[in-house]
């Protein structure tokens, strides 16, 4: 028979077992992911490179590349440790990105947004990249004020 000291010891194990086999698939999806990654922007590059515009903007349809774009902060509010609440700029997240200033100039946060249609970028020759048209866009479910 074996104490209750055992049994502990015994599931403690078994928990360690289990997270390190988790960790393990973890690790190895991040990688693969990395590698798909990798090998996705060196056909870009190659498309860039040899190819057209045209080609590109089927590669990005074909896989629903996103695009980054640059977008104003929101005005949010935020809660100290000591329970008190301060205005602040914050990403359509929900994080915190930067204190308010006496000039209230928003900061500049990154967003991404799926390439669909192609009448919605401009392609810059300049940085082969894509540039959305419009001024405002919905990211998470918020309409904010895009930079060029």
């Amino acid at each position: 028979m074996t104490s209750s000291y055992q049994k502990r010891v015994q599931e403690r194990d078994e928990e360690k077992k289990i997270k390190g086999g988790v960790m393990n698939i973890s690790g190895r999806l991040n990688y693969e992911k990395k590698v798909a990654t990798n090998k996705m922007d060196g056909l870009f590059n190659i498309i860039i490179k040899y190819g057209n515009e045209e080609a590109l903007r089927e590669a990005y349809k074909l896989i629903e590349q996103s695009v980054l774009v640059k977008y104003e902060a929101l005005v949010g509010k935020k809660t100290r440790k000591n329970g008190e609440e301060y205005e602040c700029w914050v990403s359509v997240w929900d994080k915190y990105v930067g204190k308010m200033t006496a000039d209230k100039k928003p900061p500049l946060c990154n967003g991404y947004i799926t390439y669909i249609n192609d009448e919605d970028f401009d392609f810059d020759k300049e940085t082969n990249t894509f540039i959305y048209k419009g001024d405002t866009i919905s990211i998470n479910n918020v309409e904010v004020k895009l930079k060029k």
